[in-house]
């Protein structure tokens, strides 16, 4: 009985052993932007609730800014910027990846992992609005 009750306290704490807790992020937007060179660039949104594509940031936010015209996988030392904002208290978000699981008509799922400045993490997965269709402002 006792060998049954200590493996199930190890198989516990094994399980909470990761530092993300779960992401307050559910929905977003993607939209097309300038890159820093005046080149194409995405931005990607996340929020905690539902945003259209000419939603500003709300104060609660991951905005992710990479190069190219998609969002198929991207890693944060490549990307031009990125933050996590908790009620406008904003932090650099210095490592991790981004990834398209799948795309369904104007709304693609996305994965996470993120590494803040801070030593945080946050990491999850959300449908978020694709913004194709606005006029892309580098044009």
């Amino acid at each position: 009985m006792r060998m049954v009750f200590f493996c199930s306290i190890a198989i516990a704490l094994t399980a909470c052993g990761s530092n993300a807790a779960t992401s307050a992020f559910r929905a977003g937007s993607l939209s097309p932007t300038c890159g820093p060179a005046g080149g194409s660039a995405v931005r990607l949104v996340l929020a905690d609730g539902e945003l259209t594509c000419e939603t500003p940031e709300p104060a609660t936010h991951i905005t992710i800014w990479a190069q190219g015209t998609s969002l198929d996988e991207v890693e944060i030392a490549r990307a031009h910027g990125a933050e996590r904002c908790i009620e406008g208290a904003c932090a650099s978000i210095v490592g991790g990846t981004v990834h398209t699981l799948r795309a369904e008509a104007d709304r693609s799922e996305v994965r996470w992992s993120l590494e803040l400045a801070d030593g945080a993490h946050d990491e999850g997965t959300a449908w978020v609005r694709v913004c194709a269709a606005l006029a892309h402002p580098c044009r």
